[in-house]
């Protein structure tokens, strides 16, 4: 690799590399001159980085003040609102927003699709705080499931059980392999 670097006006200088060369040049011919080159470049990168090295007094007469404007809004997740009134949230989006914390009990084995359409807790977890958890994500996804039911129903001039069945199955088609689902005949079985 051959190249060269000039700066400013050239005069002759003993370059350590070997060979005089106009002061401000850096000629690379071989790996000889290429390692002198590189020391040559550390060097200058050295004495330009602890040139630069200052001592900064950071001491102020007084202990420093930050103000600080923060604007915080609060959401519940699903079901009620911090008032107790019931959520505004359609049954689409509370599903939504219950979805991970659904299928992380779907993905523990203990919870598993309904021949119903609803969430049924197959196991009941040993924890005492994970239990009630559990049956809490539960029954926030089957109130949000029954809520659905009766809008599609609606819409599509079904009766609410006729659109659950619909439900039941095609949530028994989209289960992962191992999760829990519920036949049409009432057996469990892991798909």
């Amino acid at each position: 690799m051959k190249f060269e670097v000039t700066i400013g006006r050239p005069a002759l200088a003993d370059s350590g590399l070997g060979a005089p060369t106009e002061a401000g040049m850096l000629r690379y011919s071989g790996l000889g001159d290429r390692l002198g080159g590189m020391r040559l470049i550390l060097s200058a990168g050295l004495a330009v980085g602890l040139a630069g090295c200052a001592q900064v007094n950071l001491n102020t007469p007084e202990p420093l003040q930050v103000d600080v404007k923060m604007k915080v809004d609060v959401e519940n997740k699903g079901g009620m609102t911090a008032k107790g009134e019931a959520s505004p949230l359609s049954a689409a989006e509370e599903r939504r927003m219950l979805s991970h914390q659904v299928q992380e009990l779907k993905n523990d084995r203990k919870a598993g699709e309904g021949k119903d359409g609803l969430l049924v807790l197959k196991e009941v977890p040993k924890d005492p705080t994970y239990a009630d958890y559990a049956r809490s994500v539960i029954a926030k996804e089957n109130a949000a499931r029954e809520k659905l039911f009766a809008e599609k129903a609606e819409v599509e001039g079904k009766s609410a059980p006729e659109y659950a069945k619909e439900f039941a199955e095609r949530a028994r088609e989209g289960s992962y392999p191992g999760e829990w689902v519920q036949t049409d005949d009432g057996k469990w079985k892991k798909k």
